[in-house]
């Protein structure tokens, strides 16, 4: 079951990650550590998967007009996501950064601590880790958080943000939808529908809750 992180535990997170530097005074942990700050941050606030973030070629990261393109994503689909302007200054800081530090533009736009390499999936999986188990929504949390749960959180938070704003959720959905790299809307009704603050706000206006979570018959209970 997709796990959604509220506000409250979204900036604890990020407050984790940002007053945690290294301990050590070698550039490539600072580097790394500065990496981590702004990877997570694209992640949530792109609904990116953990591998797309990864992934990101530097020649892809159009932040001029700020739209990345992603390829070959899961599916073997591609697609644009377009960023906001305050993400799009973010990357675009993290750019010049990375080309003082090495000396020249990667080609990664997250390079891990060889160069050559992209930062790695299971990698950002234990720093995610990490950060989390130092924030006090740790220790009364029973569900272990991933990385993942920064796209559930971009799903909720942009869904109910639009739905506040008075904007058709059926019209909206397969914009959703398409900028996640779904194939079908009912993968991102998947993401909604499994959090039960999200259910709250939407539940007198969904018309397709039946398609995703059909009601239990009474020989089913």
């Amino acid at each position: 079951v997709p796990h959604f992180l509220d506000n409250g535990e979204l900036r604890a997170f990020f407050r984790s990650l940002d007053e945690n530097p290294p301990r050590v005074k070698h550039l490539y942990a600072w580097r790394m550590w500065n990496t981590y700050r702004v990877i997570f941050r694209l992640i949530y606030s792109c609904g990116l998967r953990n591998s797309e973030a990864c992934c990101l070629r530097a020649e892809d990261a159009d932040l001029e007009q700020g739209v990345p393109s992603i390829y070959h994503s899961k599916g073997d689909k591609d697609r644009l996501v377009y960023l906001s302007e305050g993400t799009a200054e973010m990357l675009s800081r993290y750019k010049e950064y990375i080309l003082g530090i090495l000396g020249y533009v990667p080609f990664w736009f997250f390079p891990s601590r060889d160069p050559q390499k992209h930062v790695h999936k299971a990698t950002l999986d234990s720093r995610f880790n990490k950060a989390w188990m130092r924030t006090s929504y740790a220790s009364s949390e029973g569900k272990k958080q991933t990385v993942h749960c920064l796209r559930h959180s971009f799903v909720v938070h942009r869904m109910n943000a639009w739905i506040k704003e008075g904007l058709s959720y059926d019209q909206m959905l397969p914009y959703l939808s398409r900028y996640l790299g779904h194939s079908c809307i009912q993968e991102s009704l998947y993401y909604y529908h499994q959090v039960s603050e999200a259910f709250k706000i939407i539940h007198d206006r969904d018309k397709t809750s039946n398609i995703v979570i059909p009601e239990v018959k009474e020989n089913e209970e």
